[in-house]
């Protein structure tokens, strides 16, 4: 059968469309395969850097490219040694925080006053401001309250940031006074400074109920571990004291409980 030229050019056209049609193809596929496989960077970091948890259930992962997760999450909050970080021409990818173990950069922060979060403790501070101290909302930040110089205040919660600096105490529902407004002794009182207490036996008797037990606490990685509580009376021998987020601790051996929850006879 004779073909027309028409139908020979039409054919014609078509393969060199085809033809031509492959390259771009190729050229799509390589541009997927260097966004996928984009060059990273991986830097040692200082000694000691650690890094704040800054999402609920964060995800660990088992590569710096955060490719493969290990099933695991980290608890918003908490403080992981960082020894690696890994970046693109993006920015920060991941942090290793053990063998094998990522997180990615946008679930953490190495500003430990970034990720705030509250723990129980309970206690009694009290106003050392002289002009007063405004309280402040959790929720919004705003000010809610002002309460008078020397008044005392019970606080069952306090507010605590990435590196377990606790940075305030809740003394009635959603009022929170800053750390810098209180003090554990009454004003006016000589407070004895517990930098200077060495070794000596610690009773427990909590100030505002004597009949209570206290908690004791274990210290990892710069965090307190709740590690179970001292009954109400019972004294133990104490080695000194450890300032751990900005308040002091008897150190009962490597067991912990704050000073102000307790007397302290020095040893002879």
């Amino acid at each position: 059968m004779k073909l027309s030229k028409s139908v020979l050019l039409a054919a014609t056209l078509l393969s060199a469309g085809a033809l031509a049609a492959a390259p771009l193809a190729t050229s799509q596929a390589a541009s997927g395969s260097l966004i996928a496989t984009q060059t990273t960077k991986t830097e040692d970091l200082p000694a000691l850097s650690t890094v704040y948890v800054k999402k609920n259930a964060a995800p660990l992962y088992a590569d710096a490219q955060l490719t493969k997760k290990t099933g695991r999450t980290l608890a918003f909050g908490t403080a992981w040694r960082a020894f690696t970080k890994t970046t693109t021409a993006s920015g920060d990818l991941s942090y290793k925080v053990g063998t094998n173990q990522y997180v990615a950069a946008a679930d953490a922060t190495m500003d430990p006053s970034a990720v705030a979060t509250t723990a129980k403790e309970s206690g009694v501070v009290y106003v050392n401001a002289k002009g007063g101290a405004d309280t402040h909302s959790w929720k919004t930040g705003k000010v809610n309250g002002h309460l008078a110089y020397g008044t005392a205040w019970k606080y069952g919660t306090v507010a605590i940031n990435g590196s377990t600096k606790v940075t305030g105490y809740f003394v009635s529902g959603d009022q929170v006074l800053n750390t810098e407004d209180v003090t554990f002794t009454k004003p006016g009182t000589t407070p004895v400074d517990p930098s200077q207490l060495r070794r000596g036996v610690f009773t427990v008797k909590y100030p505002a109920h004597p009949s209570w037990a206290i908690a004791k606490y274990t210290l990892k990685n710069g965090s307190l571990k709740y590690a179970g509580a001292l009954p109400a009376g019972s004294r133990w021998l104490a080695y000194g004291t450890m300032k751990i987020g900005g308040q002091y601790y008897f150190d009962l051996g490597n067991q912990y409980v704050p000073v102000a929850y307790g007397t302290f006879t020095p040893a002879k």
